[in-house]
């Protein structure tokens, strides 16, 4: 049965590939035409991306403590 550091490591690690992902998404986004349209498709990427920071600070302090 794995620990819960191997859990917390493993949801790390997919935690930061969806971010990778997400700053791709970001920088094609950018690339939209028109510009609104644009700014619309970072925006929703940006929200995500902060949910994943949050999550993995979290699982940081936790394992911190």
């Amino acid at each position: 049965m794995p620990t819960r550091a191997q859990n917390n490591t493993e949801e790390l690690r997919r935690l930061y590939a969806d971010l990778g992902c997400i700053y791709r998404r970001e920088a094609e986004a950018l690339k939209a035409n028109p510009p609104k349209e644009a700014l619309r498709r970072f925006q929703a990427e940006s929200k995500k991306a902060d949910a994943i920071i949050g999550r993995i600070t979290e699982i940081e302090r936790a394992a911190s403590n």
